[in-house]
């Protein structure tokens, strides 16, 4: 059995069969609660983006940089962590976001195609979730020497306006999920 076949044969697969019985314009596990429906894919596709926007940041960052910091550098270990956090959170909730997306129980061969998908892209999610995890706790103990040496204020706040990109993708993504919530 190779890795493609369930996506040709999705037609007779397991998961077809499943959404084909379950029939509803939601998937069985909300019980036909369309709030939690819309509730979880604004979230879903919010935070798909929002791990998508970070992983981005923390990659441009390095390649900005990549001639001043060295590997080894904490700055480099900190901007490869949440590199690896954000793709993390961008695989597991572009993944669960797609399947909330694409149910259709009048084309369940697709649905079901999503379905089997989201199970290979999890693998590659929990491998980013292992890598961030890894260099956290491997440079755990330098990062934090590092940050205790002075100077040690962090002016944190005079960064708020550069929230406002982040806040407009969960704000079209509450739209978008509202939309979707109210026509099924």
């Amino acid at each position: 059995m190779t890795i493609v076949s369930p996506f040709l044969n999705a037609h007779d697969s397991l998961a077809a069969q499943m959404v084909r019985r379950v029939g509803s314009a939601l998937p069985a596990s909300f019980n036909g609660d369309a709030e939690l429906f819309g509730f979880n894919l604004f979230m879903m596709t919010a935070f798909m983006c929002l791990g998508l926007m970070m992983a981005v940041f923390m990659a441009r960052a390095m390649w900005r940089y990549r001639h001043r910091d060295r590997p080894r550098h904490p700055v480099t270990i900190w901007r490869l962590a949440w590199m690896f956090a954000g793709g993390a959170m961008f695989l597991r909730c572009g993944t669960e976001a797609m399947n909330l997306w694409a149910w259709d129980p009048t084309d369940p061969v697709t649905t079901a195609r999503v379905l089997m998908a989201k199970r290979w892209i999890d693998l590659v999610a929990l491998a980013f979730v292992g890598m961030w995890m890894m260099l956290v706790v491997l440079s755990n103990t330098a990062i934090e020497q590092q940050l205790t040496k002075l100077p040690l204020p962090v002016n944190m706040w005079a960064r708020v306006p550069s929230l406002q990109r982040p806040l407009a993708v969960v704000l079209l993504s509450l739209v978008a999920a509202i939309g979707v919530a109210l026509t099924r």
